[in-house]
């Protein structure tokens, strides 16, 4: 694991065309690693471990590891609340009460992600009869034109 990281960060490095022991590195950790038992902790604290050990040993001169969630609520300069993440094929609901991710009110992840969602988008699409040759098109067009209305019985009554 240490060769794969090593040469995962050298390469991360080389790209941005940066110096290792310039830069301060943040990890994020995704929520659905977040469960609490042994062998999920045992692993994430082995994968943190390498990670912190790969980097220090590039000279890196500091390392924040924090999950998605809570690193999204501080880039909206926030600390506390609710952190819904729709992923590729799952989606996060978190809630955070000063920056510490309460496990106890619930945190959820189902799996339904945006990958359904254009599945979905393409059926409902074909009971119309239009049909398109990729999935490419489809999650294109949900992209550019979908999304959730702030109203929306109001949003019923438009003519769209």
């Amino acid at each position: 694991m240490y060769t794969r990281l090593r040469q995962f960060f050298s390469t991360i490095y080389s790209r941005m065309q940066v110096r290792a022991p310039s830069q301060l590195v943040v990890v994020s950790i995704p929520i659905l690693h977040y469960d609490d038992t042994e062998s999920a902790k045992a692993s994430r604290r082995q994968l943190k471990e390498a990670i912190y050990t790969t980097l220090f040993n590039m000279n890196v001169p500091a390392v924040c590891a924090i999950n998605q969630a809570t690193l999204a609520l501080y880039a909206a300069r926030r600390t506390s609340g609710i952190v819904v993440n729709i992923g590729f094929q799952v989606t996060s609901v978190v809630p955070i009460l000063h920056g510490k991710v309460m496990r106890k009110v619930g945190v959820e992840v189902v799996g339904l992600g945006a990958l359904k969602l254009t599945g979905f988008l393409k059926e409902l699409m074909q009971q119309n009869n239009i049909s398109f040759e990729s999935l490419y098109t489809i999650r294109t067009l949900k992209e550019n034109l979908c999304y959730v209305a702030y109203d929306y019985e109001a949003e019923l009554l438009k003519d769209t």
